[in-house]
């Protein structure tokens, strides 16, 4: 699948409006952008380095008890006219609900995960990073799948970045 421009789909939506958008393939995806309803395509290696980031982090989480939970396709709010969809999240232990209870999470993800597309490298590698750090997010992780390498922001001083070299696999992420 070659990935399509982002597309502009409704003007003037409101964070409510988002949140209540059905559940159909057409906005697999989407995000509110200042009140603008953005949707676009994923590339077959976007899908696949989103997917194997999910699998390592489930694994890493498995492995011991108290690592928290791996998610994907969650809104994170911004704004009332803003919000995006990282390719993945991962919350604190402390962020989810208690173990046997349904699926839920408190706040911001500790973690959100961008792979970078080349219609949205700016509004990810710019905007995205201002909003997360704004609204809690402790580190972001912007993958390069072209490259590949992956910048990372931590939110302890959002300035700060460093860039990996390491390649991810299926079986590892990148240090």
């Amino acid at each position: 699948m070659i990935m399509s421009a982002p597309t502009i789909a409704r003007r003037g939506m409101t964070w409510q409006e988002f949140l209540d958008l059905p559940d159909r393939p057409e906005y697999r995806g989407a995000e509110l952008v200042d009140g603008e309803l953005i949707v676009s395509s994923q590339s077959a290696l976007h899908q696949q380095v989103a997917s194997r980031l999910i699998v390592a982090l489930i694994t890493w989480t498995r492995d011991e008890p108290g690592r928290g939970e791996v998610t994907y396709e969650l809104p994170v709010r911004i704004a009332d006219d803003r919000g995006y969809r990282p390719d993945v999240m991962w919350y604190r232990e402390d962020r989810c609900a208690p173990p046997g209870e349904p699926p839920a999470f408190e706040g911001p993800p500790t973690l959100a995960i961008e792979v970078l597309s080349p219609s949205t490298r700016r509004l990810d590698a710019v905007r995205k990073r201002a909003d997360y750090a704004r609204v809690g997010v402790q580190e972001l992780w912007l993958i390069d799948s072209d490259a590949p390498e992956a910048l990372i922001a931590r939110q302890h001083d959002p300035t700060a970045a460093r860039r990996s070299s390491t390649p991810c696999t299926s079986t590892g992420t990148a240090s």
